[in-house]
């Protein structure tokens, strides 16, 4: 019994990881109901997002060849910046860690590549409001600042040391 692709009517996920990098891929014709899911018909789902793999290349976010197939049904732990993608034959789930966005000059230009917003809350220890100031503060409400905060800003679930130095850091960020 051959183990090749074989057409389903559902899309299954396939899970892949480059060092710290994640990507899940959506394949319309390849699933893993009716076969134990096999290396072959990976290679064959990550193919078809090889548009994708060779703008993260290009880009200097990870090297096309360095992918590797996670075995597993489960969405892995995906910590760090996401975004979508969706290709002729194939959709996508990118997410990378804010130290390797951090290191780059300049915004990524990975053409069709979708960031998705990234959830944030501020801690306000560093701030000294007045009374009349924190009795008007509603949970969940938007608090206007003056002036930069006095630390650098962080995703919700980043390492407080991770940020970055507080020089140099490009402004696109």
């Amino acid at each position: 019994m051959s183990s090749m692709p074989q057409a389903f009517p559902q899309a299954s996920t396939w899970h892949f990881q480059a060092g710290a990098a994640r990507l899940s891929v959506r394949a319309a014709g390849f699933g893993t109901a009716a076969l134990p899911p096999c290396a072959a018909e990976a290679a064959v789902v990550l193919d078809l997002a090889g548009e994708l793999l060779d703008a993260l290349a290009e880009a200097g976010l990870a090297p096309a060849d360095t992918w590797l197939w996670a075995d597993t049904t489960e969405t892995p732990d995906a910590a760090g910046a996401q975004a979508s993608w969706c290709g002729a034959e194939a959709q996508a789930r990118l997410t990378l860690p804010w130290a390797l966005l951090r290191a780059q000059p300049q915004e990524p230009a990975v053409p069709g590549l979708q960031w998705l917003p990234t959830p944030a809350e501020c801690v306000l220890a560093g701030w000294q409001l007045e009374a009349a100031e924190l009795a008007a503060l509603e949970p969940g409400g938007l608090l206007l600042l003056d002036g930069p905060p006095a630390r650098r800003l962080r995703a919700r679930g980043e390492a407080a040391g991770a940020a970055g130095a507080a020089s140099g850091e490009p402004r696109w960020q």
